[in-house]
């Protein structure tokens, strides 16, 4: 009977290989055509396996959105505090900051069509929620002591949002210059009219929190 543990450890780890490709083929179709225009039929297909074994594996689309929602997340990685590594001045911060996510959003095209689903395939509102709590919380980060109140978070957090770096991609910006013009904005929002003040906080270095 030396061989039973064997041959279970082989089984798990085909049924893992398996459970992989059906996530990489949703993520797959997730990107080239939408969350909700998606199929439990369609990816079995495309992970060559019976709609019988994807279900196996997953009990519904649900399961398997959600699967692929974890996937995401382990394998793009939203911007952290790294974004703002050597960058003390308020200005840069920010600017940093703006380039690192719509670079986010230029690897990761699918969230095109996650923000455009979240409505018609509830199992993306937690996604979609963590993702933007988590840009505030950024941008908080990158204010620091000079976050000011909610309102100013909340609407630099839109600046940096996906709606943003498309509408200026699409003008014809590259994705760095189209994030600089965000922080620009936002930098000329938060006090236009100190924007000749040698204290503006734009001018000012800012001293990094653990």
């Amino acid at each position: 009977m030396a061989h039973r543990p064997y041959t279970m450890r082989k089984r798990a780890a085909a049924a893992a290989r398996t459970r992989q490709k059906l996530v990489e083929a949703t993520f797959q179709l997730h990107t080239e055509q939408g969350i909700a225009a998606t199929t439990m039929h369609q990816i079995a297909a495309r992970a060559d396996v019976s709609v019988g074994t994807a279900y196996h594996h997953f009990g519904g689309l649900d399961e398997v959105v959600q699967a692929c929602g974890a996937y995401t997340q382990e394998h793009y990685r939203p911007p952290g505090p790294e974004a703002f590594d050597g960058e003390t001045i308020f200005a840069s911060r920010l600017r940093a900051l703006a380039r690192a996510y719509f670079a986010f959003f230029e690897r990761l095209p699918v969230l095109e069509h996650v923000r455009r689903d979240v409505e018609k395939v509830p199992a993306l509102g937690a996604f979609v929620a963590g993702e933007q709590a988590h840009r505030r919380h950024m941008v908080a980060l990158a204010l620091q002591d000079r976050a000011g109140d909610k309102s100013v978070v909340d609407l630099i957090a839109l600046l940096f949002d996906l709606p943003m770096f498309t509408a200026l991609t699409n003008l014809g910006h590259d994705t760095s210059a189209a994030a600089d013009l965000a922080a620009e904005l936002a930098l000329s929002w938060i006090s236009p009219h100190r924007q000749g003040d040698p204290e503006h906080p734009a001018t000012q270095p800012l001293e990094d929190k653990p």
